[in-house]
């Protein structure tokens, strides 16, 4: 079956390894069943008895945007002005949304300081085009990043399946230029930070084995690609091995390099210093695209960095999920649980902690704060562990959580209602709150706002 890496959320994985997660945790989660019978036992009680907390009291503004279809905001960054940019995708042709080519369409939105509304942008053709990342630019602009699976081949640079797609915007978000980069396979691009030099450098996931990828290893690799200010590729590099490897995060680092972050995935048994179903990876790689040195981090289960950051002592943090107790990890609740390692400038463990409870939990991103710690946004779908005052029912709230240097909780906080509520991406503002974008519902209760009756990106911003 071909792999398919297009999604909502980060690239996910072929259903072949699906399957074989499933299978690892299935394991996994009779071990843990046998071992903490008592206290799962407890945990589930209160699960089923949980009170929903009221609506949070920190919240200043929020916004739901959006239509009768589905909406999400992948990525949101600050502007100069007090206001925030925020890049995602809809699926929709009303409410909010006057426009849409395709089934998907890349959505830009650009708020005030208070949450208004000041322009909204759609950028698409006939199929799906999700954006997953936007930069500032120096000339007052932006840069966005995503996947689109079809622009004219002639006008475009247009290859097949899913490309690359990455789109120059001005400050009112007039499109400047737009370029296509992959193979005959699928691309997706999943961050873009504008480079020193003034150009733009861009990782994701291939499984293309032509046009502009420049090799495969096999399944899907991290592929990282350097363009000039104008949008042309300078240089492209591949980094995997045969099995599914996925490409997430990357920064440029103050020595003029990238910091690279994602998940290597390799049989077993086809090096010593792996393990199942995938690691957590980061990877250094100089100005010229060499890879200088690459870290695995996890255990038998699939371990994802969906975000690494330089840090201010000049080592980075990545952060993800880990799916099962193992060499790299000192506690397991159940199921897959955020996780955040620390490294040294040169990849070698400093610490790492996991969080959650006996659900779901994975943490999209990460932010060093003014006090040396970390705001981590991700989703949860637990009541216990390191998780409190969840608002959902059945589904998932967005989670925010503030670390101290060492990664030790300092607090946590669930945002929701009682659908699938989820924070992609979150920013330190000058105030000492917060602002984090994501999806609430289809449901409109608890914390959010109303808003339309599909899923909508929701934008909120909290005070210290």
């Amino acid at each position: 079956m071909k792999r398919k890496i297009f999604a909502d959320r980060p690239p996910d994985l072929s259903l072949q390894r699906r399957s074989k997660i499933m299978r690892a945790k299935t394991i996994l989660l009779f071990i843990n069943f046998c071992i903490f019978l008592p206290v799962l036992s407890n945990d589930i009680a209160l699960a089923d008895n949980v009170t929903i907390p009221p609506k949070s009291t920190d919240i200043v503004w929020q916004k739901c945007i959006g239509g009768t279809n589905e909406e999400a905001g992948h990525c949101v960054q600050l502007t100069s002005d007090g206001g925030c940019i925020i890049a995602g995708y809809t699926a929709s042709r009303d409410g909010d949304i006057t426009i849409n080519k395709g089934k998907k369409d890349f959505l830009v939105v650009k708020l005030d300081s208070k949450g208004k509304v000041q322009w909204l942008k759609t950028y698409g053709d006939v199929e799906d085009d999700i954006a997953y990342s936007i930069g500032l630019t120096s000339d007052g602009g932006y840069i966005v990043a995503g996947a689109t699976n079809y622009r004219d081949t002639v006008q475009y640079g247009y290859h097949g399946s899913s490309d690359y797609w990455i789109l120059k915007l001005t400050s009112s978000g007039a499109l400047q230029w737009e370029k296509c980069f992959g193979g005959n396979g699928e691309d997706v691009a999943t961050c873009v930070q504008q480079t020193t030099d003034g150009g733009y450098i861009v990782v994701g996931t291939s499984n293309s084995k032509n046009g502009d990828v420049e090799n495969n290893f096999g399944g899907s690799d991290v592929w990282l690609i350097k363009l000039d200010d104008s949008g042309t590729l300078q240089w492209n590099r591949t980094i995997g091995r045969r099995g599914y490897d996925m490409g997430y995060g990357v920064q440029q680092t103050s020595e003029g390099g990238f910091i690279v972050g994602g998940k290597i995935d390799s049989d077993p048994g086809e090096t010593g210093d792996d393990y199942e179903l995938g690691d957590l990876y980061t990877a250094y790689v100089d100005a010229s695209g060499t890879v200088q040195w690459g870290k695995f981090f996890g255990g038998i289960g699939d371990d994802n960095a969906y975000c690494v950051r330089q840090t201010s002592d000049g080592g980075y943090i990545a952060v993800g999920n880990i799916g099962s107790l193992g060499a790299d990890c000192d506690h397991y609740h159940a199921g897959d649980e955020a996780w955040a390692v620390k490294v040294t400038a040169t990849g070698s463990f400093e610490w790492e902690k996991h969080y959650g409870g006996t659900g779901d939990d994975i943490v999209y991103n990460a932010r060093q704060t003014s006090d040396d710690g970390y705001i981590l946004a991700g989703e949860t779908e637990s009541y216990n562990g390191e998780v409190s005052d969840a608002h959902h029912h059945s589904g998932t709230d967005a989670w925010l959580i503030k670390l101290n240097s060492q990664g030790a909780i300092e607090w946590q906080k669930c945002y929701g209602g009682g659908g699938n509520d989820i924070a992609y991406d979150v920013r330190p503002t000058s105030d000492g709150g917060y602002v984090f974008v994501g999806k609430a519902g289809p449901l409109k209760d608890g914390d959010i706002a109303s808003g339309s009756t599909g899923p909508d990106l929701w934008i909120v911003k909290i005070h210290p």
